[in-house]
């Protein structure tokens, strides 16, 4: 009784004065009343609708009090403002207000309430209304129902299925369900969206049976995919199958597919399985293929195999050609390098092992002969070349290259060798022979003209005088003779060396037609010089061989033109491109010309256009073959364009470099170099082994207004250093006993930071030889060869610090 008396004291009077007779007649039963609430497992609140305590709770039960976490003592008679924020609060009104206008039950799916025992929780709400006897609505039912577990529940559900079909949409292939049912009828009850990059289907219209993809298998396949899926299916195995398909395009593609079975109660069988495309793949293994067997026909056609050594292992793989080359039984194994050196010759071991040793540290070696053992005792010549392999971290963990059989080939290279030994001897001796010659000509020669000369200084007569000059011309033309001969055999045996320096090309060109502009006054031919301004007043060149082929040019030109003119041109041949300009050197004639026939042969040694030309105007017929030959030496091209009866134009292409012209000094400088002799820079060192390269130096240096001292060798510069202050030294890196780098640093070591202004002369430019140097205590760093304007740079640098 008292439980009841309790029980019914939780039903305030203003429920039971707003509720219909009847139903307050079964309420009032607290029994009943609370075994119906104790057995509801979702939240029943009622809810006044009566104007004077409108939203006030009547009725809360226990699952209410469990759910909310509000005691039902606390809940009785306060309302929603009490308990939940105002804006919620007014939410909840409002949606009260509906229900009780309306009169019709309100569902709300899901509405966020806060909990004080379990924090924020998602509920189902039905609202109904509550009428009086006379049908007025008084109360409002609100029945909710917690759905936050199973909301979660859902949405993991649902963010799997879709993480699952957005992973299926990304593989490059489709994933795919097919079923067979007891009559052998096949379907695909899912099948991913990745299908449509292979067949050009939509998912959509396989799943519906819009599109059937067993008509998309290449008809000659279709018996053997039928035949693995019974196979399948009978032993419940896996089934893998590639086969070829006819796109929704019309492609030929190959597709793969693998999937497992798994029987059904109703006697169907359902694989799980991918699909993927490997149309490149077979194109790959095609090429592949096709690879492997080019390279077995070339290594067959070469006389070669491949060979690769595990550094690691130490194991040593030979190509099945190695066998076939030398006549050796296939190895079972990966063989080691030590049975790849017992087939090398016993006196070509030391260098073969070696050269496997150094290739092993990271060396690349290129490659290496020596003579292999064949299968029947004998030896053949091979070349060996190979690299190494490098792992991600740096080390070396395998070599890779070939063996080439190379017997023909050794042999015809020593025949050429001997050839090429033959050749020279022949040619040495011709030289021998053209200087002996040169020489028991030129004695007697130099007699005939030295005493013409005095002879032409006595009283003759006309006659005599006659003779005389007779005499003197044909020896001149001798003379010419025999510099045109020792010329060529120069140019040919490659003994003729260029001098490039800088030259006033206009000047060279000047003084070679001032030589011959009385032959041809006395011919009655004028000669004219066209220069153009654009030319650049000095460029890089060979004076000498420039002006052998003008006068070589003007000799033809005077020679073979009866009347008319000679005109040489000298222009610019196009934009000039890293401090280099075409120049175009023309000399045209108004002579005999060349017949079209004969212009191959023009430049030719000993070759002249007739017979007759020899006999009338003599000549060796070397002089265009030297002309051509310098111009080549000077990189250019000569081409010539002649008419018979009308002249010839000989057209000389040469790119002249313009010397570097050498930074202006600012007025401060100017001054204090100016001041040199005073006392900066006083004095200068010029460490250099080669006598040639310290004479270079100093040449420069006295050509900018300095004198220097010279040591050859690292440990004389450091004793003069030691003894004398030098301002600057000039110090070569790589020299015997004591290299530059080692010197540097004994000269820091005397005078610390405030030492001389130490500079790098190098034939190497990479930059780690740079910092070296640097680290030595070098100030600066010149790359051989050496030019004045960087010299002038460096003292410029030295005169700043």
């Amino acid at each position: 009784m008292v439980a009841s008396r309790g029980f019914t004291q939780m039903i305030s009077e203003k429920l039971l004065k707003s509720l219909p007779a009847s139903v307050e007649r079964f309420l009032s039963t607290p029994s009943v009343l609370k075994d119906i609430f104790d057995a509801i497992p979702v939240q029943i609140v009622v809810k006044s609708l009566r104007p004077e305590n409108f939203g006030e709770f009547l009725i809360w039960n226990k699952m209410a009090e469990a759910l909310l976490g509000i005691p039902v003592d606390e809940a009785i008679g306060r309302t929603d403002a009490d308990f939940f924020p105002s804006e919620q609060a007014e939410a909840f009104i409002i949606k009260d207000r509906e229900v009780a206008s309306s009169g019709a039950s309100q569902v709300i799916p899901a509405e966020l309430i806060y909990s004080r025992t379990k924090g924020f929780r998602l509920l189902r709400t039905t609202k109904t209304p509550i009428y009086d006897e006379e049908g007025v609505s008084v109360a409002l039912l609100a029945v909710s129902e917690d759905i936050t577990d199973r909301e979660q529940t859902e949405a993991e559900l649902r963010g799997a299925v879709d993480f699952l079909e957005n992973v299926n949409s990304e593989l490059p292939g489709a994933v795919f369900q097919f079923r067979v049912d007891r009559s052998g009828n096949p379907s695909f009850p899912y099948i991913s969206t990745g299908i449509h990059a292979i067949t050009g289907d939509s998912a959509v219209d396989i799943l519906s049976g819009d599109v059937s993809l067993f008509d998309r298998i290449f008809p000659e396949d279709v018996s053997l995919f039928l035949q693995s899926v019974e196979t399948s299916r009978d032993r419940l195995s896996t089934c893998r199958q590639e086969y070829r398909i006819i796109t929704a395009s019309g492609e030929l593609r190959w597709v793969s597919s693998k999937s497992s079975p798994t029987a059904q109660g109703d006697g169907s069988t359902i694989w799980h399985g991918f699909l993927t495309d490997i149309t490149e793949q077979k194109r790959t293994q095609e090429a592949l293929t096709r690879g492997k067997e080019r390279l077995r026909n070339a290594l067959d056609a070469m006389q070669a195999c491949v060979w690769e050594y595990d550094i690691v292992t130490g194991d040593l793989y030979l190509s099945p050609e190695w066998n076939a080359l030398f006549g050796f039984e296939q190895a079972e194994e990966a063989i080691g390098l030590d049975t790849l050196l017992q087939c090398v010759h016993p006196e070509d071991v030391e260098s073969v092992s070696p050269w496997f040793t150094r290739i092993r540290g990271g060396e690349f070696r290129g490659q290496i002969e020596f003579r292999h053992l064949r299968g029947d005792g004998l030896f053949s010549w091979v070349r060996l070349s190979g690299k190494p392999i490098w792992a991600v971290d740096g080390r070396v963990v395998r070599a890779v290259g070939a063996i080439v059989e190379a017997s023909e080939q050794k042999r015809m290279e020593q025949q050429l060798i001997e050839a090429k030994e033959s050749a020279e001897r022949a040619s040495q001796a011709k030289g021998d022979f053209l200087a002996m010659m040169s020489h028991e000509i030129r004695t007697p020669l130099n007699a005939v003209l030295g005493f013409s000369d005095l002879l032409a200084a006595t009283p003759l007569t006309p006659e005599q005088s006659d003779y005389l000059q007779t005499i003197q011309d044909s020896s001149s033309a001798l003379l010419v003779v025999l510099n045109d001969v020792l010329d060529y055999s120069k140019i040919e045996s490659g003994k003729l060396d260029l001098q490039i320096m800088p030259i006033d090309i206009t000047k060279v060109l000047r003084s070679s037609i001032d030589i011959f502009r009385a032959q041809a006054a006395a011919k009655g031919l004028k000669i004219h010089a066209n220069f153009s301004p654009y030319i650049p007043q000095f460029v890089l060149s060979d004076a000498v061989r420039l002006s052998q082929i003008v006068h070589n040019l003007l000799s033809n030109a005077v020679k073979f033109t009866e009347a008319g003119e000679i005109v040489v041109d000298l222009s610019v041949g196009g934009p000039m491109v890293n401090n280099v300009v075409p120049v175009l050197l023309q000399v045209r004639d108004t002579g005999i010309g060349i017949d079209l026939d004969q212009h191959t042969g023009l430049f030719d040694p000993f070759y002249q256009a007739d017979s007759s030309t020899r006999r009338r105007r003599g000549g060796t017929g070397l002089g265009l073959a030297i002309v051509r030959r310098l111009v080549n030496l000077l990189k250019g091209d000569i081409e010539v364009q002649s008419v018979v009866g009308q002249g010839t134009t000989f057209s000389i292409t040469l790119p002249l470099q313009i010397p570097d012209q050498e930074e202006p000094l600012t007025e401060e400088e100017r001054k204090r170099m100016s001041l040199n002799l005073s006392g900066l820079l006083r004095r200068i060192l010029i460490v250099e082994d080669n006598s040639t390269n310290r004479r270079l130096v100093r040449l420069f240096l006295k050509k900018l207004g300095y004198d220097a001292d010279e040591a050859e060798n690292g440990f004389l510069g450091v004793s003069m250093a030691s003894r004398v202050h030098y301002d600057v030294i000039f110090m070569d890196l790589e020299m015997p006993g004591m290299d530059g780098y080692e010197a540097a640093q004994q000269i820091r070591q005397i005078y610390g930071a405030e030492g001389p202004y130490i500079v790098a002369l190098t034939a190497h430019a990479m930059p780690e030889y740079r910092e070296r140097s640097f680290n030595a205590g070098m100030q600066a760093y010149l790359s051989k060869p050496v030019k004045r304007d960087d010299l002038a740079k460096v003292l410029k640098q030295a005169l700043r610090r």
